[in-house]
């Protein structure tokens, strides 16, 4: 029998969590999805708050990849949040299906979906209150589990239960809320102040995981994986999947820096990237490409594939701007701790090539590699090669001229057209997110580097982009004695050592570190598919100390603090000679702090290095 909550008929209860029961209900926006904080939560006053500052703040975030809320009430002595109800898959459950049957996703599959999540969540960071103050919204929980791929085939990032704004940091929320491990950046896992960029790492993981069907932070047990996380030590991605396209490593480089500031500074300029991506990589991927991906799933799950406009008309629809939210659970199923759920289900799936053109699937066998705990690989062998397209050749052709038409056009300034809705049965219409604007042709975004120090009044030069495979790539090794950021005709690509490709033509690359006093610039005329090395090597005299600690603690060199705040890496440039390097860690837990030193000699021009196991006497 159906229960009564306020305006809303509780149909089913779909999961149940440390803090709220989630149901499957209808109401004034026809099918939803409620959520019920448990009753006992609701006598601390301090939860009640939390829960409705949040859920009031988050209501006022609409954008097509993000959850819609609809209502925040009280009525029976319960409190409730309304969202929109979806159907779909997490990337967690379509990830472990690629894993358990030996298939990896396309590289370009993979960069659309992180771009649409990278779109939800710089909207999300730039959000402001109706009176244009910003709130600073910080989502803090971006994994795989809350990022979903709907019925219609529209990327949704959900629940931003953990999610904290600057209006409410003041309030302490100890025990309510939390994020996973295995997804936290260095700054976070570690209590340090945190900004969007946490969100940016995390989202770098979940493409890393995407990539490889492996999780970049391993760990079987939350000791280890706190260990890993703190360090942000991550498996160099071609052990795992070596023909992983270089501008994705350059990607995920800028997203998984150790150091916040060799990041991307947002999300929308890891989206530029990985759109640029696939338009030099001339993979024009939208929504039928994603709608396909969970047909093929939804499939051998036995799922009939969704119906259109089978909803009864009478029944108010929400407005098309809005996100979806919500991945309801099979019987049984975990819940987290704020209440969605997360189904694993064993699934038999054959293997899917995203780049076959749209016609029935094309699929194909290839051998199935086991699931090992914490999605560690067995190994890494070659990767199995999809099966030849069936395709007939004058439908490719005619595809090939559309797509390059497409890429032509989008290099001209156009307005988004309207996308149509698409109704399910029982599922609340969804706009089909607008394409991307055509990124304009720049390198990896710069992170509030000025540029006039680097570069004034210079000629123009050759074009940074990403080059084509119709190209010959020039590829240039950058190393340096320190690490040290790279910039290309202005902009910045990342931090030493690093790869870059280019374009052929007049370049303008340089090596600084200004903390170090390192400034190297050089200007090369590049020629279609030469490699060329830049090698920054110490001046004379001096050479460096490479100090790497686990965990994180206070580092000194010769009685002087090197950082501001406890770190776990550090190279600096020294003079010739012996020096003293000490390690502090302070813990609450150890009656004192506890103090190392180790004695390094340094040789002009090379590097010396000290490593401390802080965690032992």
């Amino acid at each position: 029998m159906a229960h009564k909550l306020g305006r809303y008929t509780l149909e089913k209860r779909i999961g149940s969590g440390g803090m709220a029961d989630v149901w499957l209900a209808d109401g004034p926006h026809g099918r939803c999805v409620l959520k019920v904080p448990h009753r006992h939560l609701c006598d601390n006053a301090e939860f009640v708050r939390m829960f409705l500052d949040e859920a009031s703040l988050l209501a006022q975030l609409h954008h097509p990849n993000i959850a819609q809320i609809y209502d925040l009430g009280q009525a029976d002595g319960a409190y409730y949040l309304a969202m929109e109800y979806v159907s779909g898959f997490d990337l967690m459950t379509i990830s472990l299906e690629h894993e358990r049957h030996g298939e990896l996703m396309s590289a370009e599959l993979c960069a659309r979906i992180v771009a649409d999540a990278a779109g939800a969540l710089h909207y999300a960071h730039e959000a402001r209150d109706v009176k244009g103050h910003p709130l600073h919204i910080i989502h803090r929980d971006v994994t795989p589990h809350n990022i979903l791929l709907s019925r219609q085939g529209v990327v949704k990032l959900i629940d931003f239960g953990v999610a904290k704004a600057a209006t409410t940091m003041h309030r302490t929320q100890a025990g309510f809320v939390k994020g996973k491990y295995p997804y936290m950046s260095p700054e976070q896992i570690t209590g340090q102040i945190i900004d969007r960029r946490v969100d940016v790492y995390a989202l770098g993981l979940v493409l890393y995981e995407l990539l490889t069907n492996v999780r970049a932070i391993p760990g079987n047990n939350e000791v280890e994986q706190i260990d890993a996380a703190r360090s942000g030590k991550v498996r160099p991605i071609e052990q795992l999947r070596p023909n992983v396209p270089v501008p994705i490593r350059q990607i995920l480089g800028a997203c998984l820096h150790f150091e916040v500031e060799g990041r991307y500074p947002t999300a929308l300029a890891l989206k530029e990237d990985l759109e640029k991506f696939l338009t030099l990589e001339r993979q024009v991927l939208g929504q039928d490409d994603l709608l396909r991906l969970f047909r093929v799933v939804a499939a051998d799950v036995g799922e009939a594939p969704p119906e259109l406009d089978a909803r009864p008309t009478d029944v108010e629809q929400p407005k098309p701007d809005t996100g979806v939210v919500v991945l309801p659970s099979e019987p049984g199923a975990k819940i987290d701790e704020l209440g969605y759920s997360s189904t694993q289900p064993s699934l038999k799936m054959p293997s899917f090539d995203p780049n076959v053109a749209p016609q029935p699937l094309a699929l194909t066998a290839s051998k199935v590699v086991p699931a090992v705990a914490e999605r560690e690989p067995t190994n890494t062998g070659q990767l199995q090669k999809p099966a030849p397209s069936k395709t007939p050749m004058f439908v490719l052709a005619g595809l090939s001229v559309v797509i390059i038409g497409l890429v032509l056009v989008l290099w001209e300034p156009w307005a988004p057209a309207e996308v149509p809705a698409v109704v399910d049965a029982g599922v609340a219409v969804v706009a089909a997110p607008p394409l991307a604007k055509k990124p304009e042709p720049v390198a990896i975004a710069d992170a509030g580097v000025d540029e006039d120090a680097i570069d004034a009044g210079e000629e123009p030069v050759a074009d940074s982009r990403l080059p084509t495979e119709a190209v010959r790539a020039v590829v240039v090794n950058v190393t340096a004695y320190v690490e040290a950021d790279v910039f290309v005709d202005g902009k910045k690509y990342g931090r030493t050592p690093t790869e870059l490709q280019l374009m052929p033509g007049k370049h303008r690359i340089v090596v600084s570190n200004k903390d170090e006093g390192l400034e190297r610039a050089v200007t090369w005329t590049l020629k279609p598919g030469e490699t060329k090395a830049l090698n920054v090597a110490a001046p004379a005299g001096k050479g460096t100390v490479k100090i790497d600690a686990s965990p994180f603690c206070v580092m000194s060199l010769d009685g002087k603090q090197l950082a501001a705040a406890a770190v776990s890496f550090k190279e600096v440039e020294v003079s010739e000679g012996t020096h003293v390097v000490t390690c502090t860690l302070e813990d609450p837990s150890l009656p004192k702090p506890r103090v190392k030193k180790l004695t390094v000699k340094v040789t002009a021009g090379q590097r010396s290095e000290a490593s401390f196991n802080m965690l032992t006497e």
